[in-house]
């Protein structure tokens, strides 16, 4: 998703050192994964602190069904009725206008969704942040929305809800929402709540996967300057804050971590290309 020309195709010749002839390009941020993995939260304070205007996907998708705000309809996955397969136009007439919507902001901006990772291409320039976690956390993290519900019907809540998104994906778009980790290059940055079971310090733990999405974020930003940028000092602070923060983090993209300096809108894009030649490795273990 290009959000501005920026004047060059990732994989082109030429490594553009200088990134000479290129506009600045806005920045994005996609935040996915699965339901109740801290995605709201996340969006919300990354668009606070860094002055990104906040877009929800879903939104759309409830607009056009329903309707209901986000704990109804939750509530509404332990009716039989609600796990019933819709048609995939409507999920392609969405993410369409979701893709859309992104591509055309020109402006900052957080977006919040599951469908528009997998429609992406592999030269998108905006930053896709990945958030996961244990489903016995997610069922904890949905109990605090909904705490009159008992376990069984919560985790029927999330099974339902999963499967529903996997099938409507794949009918609309003939791919998963969900990739392996195996597929971990599929995101820039793959943040994690590290709990097996329950989160001691759901607070303490936002805080710290905020923090490391504030990081990669500052050093994704200067990619996108028309000016010559050295992104040294700002991976330097990512790679601190990951230090201090290590179970939380899956997967920090090379580029990333260690950017190739001067950085550019053209390097950024190119940046799956180097990942999988190998110059760089990218998961952090």
């Amino acid at each position: 998703m290009v959000i501005q020309d920026a004047g060059v195709m990732a994989g082109s010749g030429g490594d553009d050192v200088a990134g000479a002839g290129l506009s600045a390009v806005s920045p994005v941020v996609v935040v996915t994964g699965e339901t109740c993995t801290g995605k709201s939260t996340a969006a919300a304070a990354l668009g606070a602190a860094e002055g990104l205007e906040c877009y929800t996907a879903s939104d759309r998708l409830v607009t056009a069904l329903r309707g209901q705000g986000k704990a109804e309809r939750l509530r509404s996955w332990l009716s039989d009725e609600a796990d019933q397969r819709r048609h995939p136009d409507v999920d392609r007439a969405t993410d369409l206008a979701v893709f859309q919507d992104v591509q055309v902001a020109g402006r900052p901006l957080v977006a919040e969704s599951v469908s528009l990772p997998a429609l992406l291409p592999p030269d998108t320039t905006a930053l896709v942040v990945r958030l996961a976690a244990r489903p016995p956390v997610r069922v904890a993290r949905l109990g605090r929305l909904l705490p009159d519900l008992s376990v069984s019907q919560l985790r029927t809540i999330l099974r339902r809800k999963d499967r529903s998104t996997v099938r409507a994906l794949r009918a609309a778009w003939g791919v998963h929402p969900f990739p392996p980790p195996a597929a971990h290059w599929t995101a820039d940055l793959v943040v994690q709540c590290p709990a097996q079971e329950r989160c001691p310090d759901a607070q303490r733990c936002a805080e710290s996967i905020d923090a490391v999405i504030a990081a990669a974020y500052r050093v994704y930003r200067m990619y996108l300057s028309a000016e010559v940028a050295d992104a040294t000092g700002a991976a330097d602070r990512l790679r601190e804050v990951i230090a201090g923060r290590r179970h939380h983090v899956r997967r920090c993209a090379p580029a990333l971590l260690y950017p190739d300096t001067p950085v550019s809108v053209a390097r950024w894009k190119r940046r799956l290309w180097t990942e999988l030649a190998g110059t760089r490795t990218g998961p952090v273990s």
